[in-house]
């Protein structure tokens, strides 16, 4: 039997092409959708960054911004993460506490 690396898709049964092409094209499609996703809470994350950066520089802010601040900052240390694991709800936390912050700090 010859070895995984020197089997081409041109020396497999016909079903195994198809499902390999199948594979390939779900696989292409996670990692644009990955991208975009991963963009997306970035980009919120900066954002949210930038905005405390910002107010962290002005001599004085409102009483309802340093109460948003204090929100945000608490929210994010109550987040329960687990990187080893690498759970999909982990991620659902940081891009709902990331809009959710975002929109908070937009307001």
């Amino acid at each position: 039997m010859p070895s995984a690396s020197k089997i081409t898709p041109c020396r497999l049964l016909p079903a195994a092409r198809v499902t390999l092409d199948e594979v390939d094209t779900l696989l292409h499609s996670f990692e644009k959708i990955q991208h975009r996703y991963l963009s997306r809470v970035r980009s919120d994350l900066r954002e949210i960054r930038q905005t405390v950066l910002q107010l962290g520089r002005q001599r004085e802010i409102s009483a309802k911004k340093s109460k948003q601040l204090q929100e945000i900052a608490k929210s994010i240390h109550q987040l329960q993460l687990r990187p080893k694991e690498a759970r999909s709800k982990d991620l659902k936390r940081i891009e709902s506490l990331a809009a959710k912050s975002v929109s908070f700090i937009r307001s």
